[in-house]
């Protein structure tokens, strides 16, 4: 969104009241601003750096299904999956172009990525800017890219600042794959049908680029212009589209459709009511979610019904779940929202109706299979370090030694099925003498550990000694 003026305060002052730092970038008609984190002397350059947190592939395809998903693990440097390469190559194709023009607005020398899955952290990497611009141009292109971009951005602003005059405006961007052209739709930010007189305008401009070399007649890939040593001229070209408003919107609401990110099912839900149900509880280990009602205040019946919002007998229905009659004629889950009490406020359901969900395909099926057997052997490498407990006090020279007549039938001390010489406690197997007083009574013996195959002896109740295998 493109602002003429300020917008008017709410009357609530929610900011943060603490400082903090940035850096101020000006090209020709622009002012760029990058927010910085931290700050090390043994950096080169001015030693300030970027802190990013990168989630693992399945926290990122499935968002829906976090708590399922947080146990995937990376457990190698390379491989296609649970892997650091995995993860660097998908910030390559994502967000490297990104972080590459944060660090170069805030003039820092990199960032520091902490790899993560939402339960434990799995390692850190410092990533310079030199080191980023390799991967996405090639060394020493870096400077070439970023000045050309930020240039063409001031054309395009240029355009779409001009076509509503001094109005705030609303700009959709778009370039589709395999295209050589880049759409932007502009819309006034607000406007009054009723005082304006007729409906909301829309306009579509159209931009192509093409490149050429120093020397060359023919235009060339951007690809091959970067890599070139040679000076790269920009040849640009913005036009405003003819079509009627009518057709525009019709664009626009393509490519909104095209951006628009596609949830799946999380594991267990296969309907969309069951969806709904676990959206209305999505909180994300928050307190409870509060409701509408919550946050208007509102508790009676004639409140509610006094703001447009039905009510019945069966409680009130505010559009955060769906009535007994609805249920019955199985709405559609993608029906217009119920009416809203106050514009700045959505219930959970009328978000609910906006989104689209689909079932998990094979792909992310295998991730949640990965999740779950990193998180068994998370568990396993858990109870693995946990200390072992053996009852009663270990000494070298002792030995526990238990009633025989409280073995009987496989059962000592009431515990079934031990019916050896041998008892596991705490994971160490313990020798059960003869003529040895029951487990709890008064003249318990001091314990000797003993591990299966090996032979100890130790004094019995009469002194004499007795071996056992």
């Amino acid at each position: 969104m493109l602002l003429r003026s300020t917008p008017a305060e709410d009357g609530v002052d929610d900011r943060d009241p603490r400082r903090e730092a940035y850096r101020y970038a000006m090209s020709d008609r622009l002012i760029l601003r990058s927010q910085l984190d931290c700050v090390d002397s043994r950096l080169p350059g001015t030693g300030v750096f970027d802190i990013k947190t990168r989630a693992a592939v399945p926290i990122r395809l499935d968002v829906l299904n976090y708590e399922e998903n947080s146990g995937y693990l990376i457990k190698t440097l390379t491989g296609a999956l649970e892997s650091f390469e995995k993860e660097y190559y998908d910030l390559i194709r994502s967000a490297f172009l990104k972080y590459s023009f944060q660090v170069r607005i805030g003039n820092m020398d990199g960032v520091l990525i902490a790899y993560h899955n939402t339960a434990r952290l799995f390692g850190f990497q410092y990533v310079s800017l030199e080191e980023m611009e390799a991967t996405l141009y090639g060394p020493g292109n870096g400077t070439r890219v970023f000045n050309k971009c930020v240039m063409l951005l001031e054309k395009v602003l240029s355009d779409v600042a001009g076509v509503y005059g001094e109005r705030s405006v609303r700009c959709t961007f778009e370039t589709r794959e395999r295209s050589q052209q880049l759409n932007v739709w502009i819309e006034p930010a607000e406007w009054d049908e009723q005082a304006e007189g007729k409906p909301c305008p829309i306009a579509q401009l159209d931009i192509k680029v093409a490149s050429f070399l120093q020397g060359e007649s023919e235009a060339v890939r951007g690809a091959r212009a970067v890599a070139d040593g040679r000076a790269w001229l920009l040849h640009w070209r913005i036009s405003q589209s003819a079509l009627d408003a009518v057709d525009i919107r019709a664009n626009l609401e393509n490519a909104q459709g095209r951006q628009f990110r596609v949830l799946n099912f999380p594991a267990g839900i296969e309907t969309m009511k069951e969806m709904e149900e676990r959206w209305e509880s999505l909180n994300y280990g928050g307190g409870k979610t509060r409701t509408l009602q919550d946050l208007v205040g509102l508790t009676t019946k004639d409140q509610v019904e006094g703001e447009g919002v039905s009510a019945s007998s069966e409680g009130v229905d505010s559009g955060d779940g769906v009535g007994k009659e609805m249920e019955k004629e199985n709405i559609d889950a993608h029906a217009p929202p119920p009416p809203s009490l106050d514009s700045r406020l959505q219930s959970p359901s009328s978000v609910f109706q906006t989104m689209e969900f689909r079932p998990a395909n094979r792909g992310i099926e295998m991730l949640r299979q990965l999740a779950l057997e990193g998180r068994d052997e998370t568990r396993r490498e858990q109870a693995e370090g946990r200390e072992k407990v053996v009852w009663g006090v270990a000494l070298p020279s002792c030995r526990e030694t238990l009633d025989s007549e409280s073995v009987e039938g496989g059962d000592i001390d009431g515990v079934p099925g031990v019916e050896d010489d041998l008892v596991e406690v705490g994971g160490v197997a313990v020798e059960v003498g003869d003529g040895a007083t029951a487990l709890g009574e008064s003249t318990v013996e001091p314990v000797i550990p003993k591990e299966r195959g090996w032979g100890h002896t130790a004094p019995d109740a009469e002194g004499a000694t007795k071996g056992g295998v």
